[in-house]
């Protein structure tokens, strides 16, 4: 079960994409809200950055000033890319930062099978996943990976959620990951949010969306203390996102 003195996680994040069926009118929906511990002077300076780079793809993402990279983002090709981070036995002390790898991506990427393809060859420095949406597509998939190992999860359904570890089956036996999937909040943001999406599957609009995402009960509806970490909405949230990818708003 959930220990917070055991939790560790100080970035905690949750990401989830529905089109077809489960949203209203069919439209391709994704929406994410990402929090670290102790930086209210960061959540005071949050900034909506919008990168034109020249011969590349122009993007949005949310940041603040003195970042470089992207923890998500959405490219002028309709791409959305949101990273979360995760723990693994797998160990590499060279390569691309994650937000750097998301800056790259969305800067070249013009379909999921870009994102796909680049991810492989770039050299991966941390373990992470990636929730990515072609939103002129409605082609949706998440990439798990470690600096080693890349692994590809196709939804089976008309939504795809992703908390703060993996899922794939190649990473069964990986100890760190089941660790953080049993004893931190990941686990229990990640059931919450599927009960969520099934609950209220084919009735999902922006406005549902966003209340998914500020849900603040347990599975079940079982009351949370405010702030309780194994809340989708622990009250620290440090930026909070939804897009129609269908009509291109964010």
């Amino acid at each position: 079960g959930y220990t917070p003195l055991q939790d560790g996680q100080r970035v905690r994040s949750q990401s989830i994409a529905v089109w077809g069926k489960s949203s209203v009118d069919g439209h391709l929906l994704v929406g994410r809200s990402f929090t670290i511990d102790h930086t209210d002077a960061l959540s005071q300076q949050k900034t909506i950055f919008v990168y034109r780079p020249q011969g590349k793809e122009a993007f949005i993402t949310v940041g603040w000033p003195g970042l470089a990279g992207a923890f998500w983002g959405v490219n002028a090709q309709r791409i959305f890319i949101s990273s979360h981070a995760v723990r693994t036995d797998d160990s590499n002390s060279v390569g691309t930062p994650r937000v750097f790898l998301v800056r790259k991506l969305l800067e070249e990427a013009k379909s999921l099978a870009d994102v796909i393809a680049g991810a492989k060859v770039l050299e991966r420095r941390m373990p992470g996943v990636l929730l990515v949406v072609d939103g002129k597509t409605g082609e949706a998939a998440v990439l798990e990976f470690t600096g080693k190992r890349l692994f590809v999860r196709k939804p089976k359904s008309k939504y795809l959620v992703t908390t703060n570890h993996l899922l794939h089956g190649k990473f069964s036996k990986d100890g760190r990951n089941d660790q953080v999937r049993r004893h931190s909040s990941s686990g229990l943001r990640y059931q919450r949010l599927m009960q969520l999406a099934k609950r209220f599957s084919g009735r999902i609009d922006v406005s549902t969306l966003a209340l998914m995402l500020r849900n603040r009960t347990a599975l079940d509806d079982e009351p949370l203390a405010l702030g309780h970490h194994a809340a989708i909405d622990a009250l620290d949230a440090l930026d909070g996102t939804v897009l129609d990818l269908t009509d291109f708003v964010l």
